[in-house]
């Protein structure tokens, strides 16, 4: 056990340790605006009712609106 602890006080486990938790900082950095571009957060289409309609007249519609 005593090895272990010494093990956490060198240099070498300091320089991985960093590495690592700089690794995993970029990558969560990178995924939020990755993902705020993808899904393109904050933008919205307004969505029309289709409540009552037939398929038909509902994909008609659809297709009409893009």
């Amino acid at each position: 056990m005593n090895k272990f602890f010494l093990y956490l006080k060198t240099e070498e486990f300091r320089k991985n340790l960093i590495i690592a938790v700089t690794s995993i900082l970029a990558f969560l950095l990178a995924i939020f605006f990755i993902l705020r571009v993808y899904t393109r957060h904050g933008e919205s289409l307004p969505v029309p009712s289709l409540k009552g309609m037939t398929v038909e007249k509902a994909v008609a519609l659809l297709e009409s609106q893009g």
